[in-house]
């Protein structure tokens, strides 16, 4: 019981992630700066997280710690994080109590509780308890923006894809 609330809550706020992905941002533009920067993948921390560039799925992926136990997560295709104020999170970051780290290719944000792992060349991210085991993971290739127009504005039809085990069980949708 106490994994599946765990990974709702990681997968609302992964929903929280991409709400704000669909500004009025040019998709010609966003192309452009994910071209630009995959040839040199990087990060950098700030005062509560760090952001990823990427060479792969999004050009930036921004990890910020809200308490130990939560993590915000933002992915955006190209430009910048100034996004409009999300409607599903209420606290988005703030805590600075957290270590940054690279291994083989990841940037590895530590709270007490929880390791946000983000690949450097996909974006992909996975989260794992203070044991070390898994408990929710982006699927391969499970993060696209497609560049959309809706009466003459560009916006992005966004989509994200998690691994759910055998095991996992999604109650309220009436299959049960």
């Amino acid at each position: 019981m106490h994994r599946t609330v765990t990974n709702m809550l990681l997968a609302a706020l992964a929903v929280a992630l991409i709400s704000g992905c669909s500004s009025h941002a040019d998709p010609a533009k966003a192309a452009a700066a994910t071209s630009a920067t995959a040839a040199k993948p990087a990060f950098h921390q700030i005062a509560d997280g760090v952001i990823v560039d990427v060479g792969g799925a999004a050009s930036q992926v921004r990890v910020q710690v809200v308490s130990a136990k939560i993590i915000h997560v933002t992915a955006i295709p190209a430009g910048n994080f100034d996004l409009p104020k999300s409607l599903m999170a209420v606290k988005t970051g703030g805590d600075t109590h957290f270590t940054v780290s690279t291994e083989a290719g990841h940037v590895l944000l530590r709270t007490t509780e929880l390791t946000a792992d983000v690949a450097i060349d996909t974006g992909a991210v996975k989260f794992l308890g203070k044991d070390g085991k898994l408990i929710l993971a982006e699927q391969a290739h499970g993060r696209s923006f497609t560049p959309v127009t809706v009466q003459k504005q560009s916006f992005y039809a966004v989509r994200q894809q998690f691994a759910s085990p055998d095991d996992e069980a999604f109650y309220g949708l009436g299959q049960h």
